[in-house]
């Protein structure tokens, strides 16, 4: 497989793969080519080579085939956490059609799970920043945050 250093992601990942799968997968769609049957092919990069089952899920969500780099872990996560921020994965619902017949209390589950992985998130990033504060700025679709280092006198 191709290795590469550098990318840029397509602006509207967030529509051709749901977050929790690139997430899951660590991997974000680089560009899309066209085939010569006049199907579009979607590139991808992720940190590991894709399985079938990786494979399989990607095309379902996409129905697009689908070409693989690879390039380091860190430059994905940071690429994620830039992109969608932290937690993303865990306060994006799926996107994933057929899905919706879900009971009500599962659901309620869910979202109890979502807010504790996102609060835990939001902790382990601001003790790998050495913040002293974590700046909460919820909005009506998000919540953005910032973590703060205060200098000690």
């Amino acid at each position: 497989m191709p290795y590469l250093e550098r990318f840029e992601v397509l602006p509207d990942t967030a529509k051709i793969i749901p977050l929790r799968l690139i997430h899951e997968y660590q991997c974000l769609p680089i560009k899309r080519e066209p085939c010569d049957d006049g199907q579009e092919r979607i590139a991808l990069v992720t940190v590991w080579p894709p399985d079938s089952i990786m494979e399989r899920w990607i095309y379902a969500v996409c129905r697009k085939m689908s070409d693989w780099f690879l390039t380091t872990s860190e430059l994905v996560t940071d690429t994620i956490t830039q992109k969608f921020g932290v937690g993303a994965d865990s306060l994006d619902d799926s996107g994933i059609e057929g899905f919706e017949d879900q009971r009500e209390h599962e659901k309620r589950e869910d979202q109890n799970a979502a807010i504790i992985t996102f609060v835990n998130e939001v902790i382990q990033k601001a003790l790998t920043d050495r913040a002293t504060d974590i700046l909460l700025n919820p909005t009506k679709t998000r919540c953005r945050y910032a973590t703060v280092l205060t200098e000690s006198l």
